[in-house]
């Protein structure tokens, strides 16, 4: 779930082997989403659109969060833990659907990333204490992907995405 508009975790994506990302940045295909995930594809839901097509930036369009993506966001997080990684919370109608979730519906609690101060807003802090999450001060954002990455094995996946792109590359042949 992400709140920005570009392709960046796509590409991301993309680079260790996940060759179609379902990528979601509209409230009329939210709906879909409940069919189609763990069943191994990722996804990508950008609750304020996408640069390429729409986008939701003014402040009546992201005070609020449309109730297709607030239903979308409570679902997704009753059966997956969210990592919040450099994120201070500055959006007003995504914090207030997360701070407004019932107590303990997100399993295990969310884990907040911080760097070097925690944030201080008042829906960050009441969606964490809500969930029984916790607050983590943690290294840079590159340095804590590259650990995150030693936990689940990235190196499997980079030798996926060698392959897939040595396969496009002999098709091309």
């Amino acid at each position: 779930i992400t709140t920005n508009f570009d392709h960046l975790i796509e590409e991301s994506l993309r680079r260790y082997g996940f060759s179609d990302p379902k990528v979601i940045s509209d409230k009329t295909r939210v709906g879909s989403i409940n069919s189609s995930l763990g069943l191994g594809v990722p996804h990508v839901l950008k609750v304020h659109g996408d640069i390429f097509f729409k986008t939701y930036n003014a402040h009546e369009e992201i005070s609020r969060l449309q109730p297709s993506w607030k239903k979308a966001i409570q679902r997704i997080l009753s059966d997956f833990v969210p990592i919040v990684i450099g994120y201070g919370g500055n959006d007003l109608g995504f914090m207030s659907t997360l701070a407004n979730l019932e107590q303990n519906t997100v399993p295990s609690g969310p884990l907040w990333f911080y760097r070097h101060n925690r944030p201080e807003r008042h829906s960050v802090q009441q969606f964490v204490d809500r969930q029984s999450g916790h607050f983590v001060q943690g290294p840079e954002f590159d340095q804590l992907l590259l650990l995150i990455g030693s936990v689940f094995e990235i190196t499997k996946y980079e030798r996926r995405a060698e392959e897939q792109r040595a396969h496009q590359q002999a098709a091309w042949m």
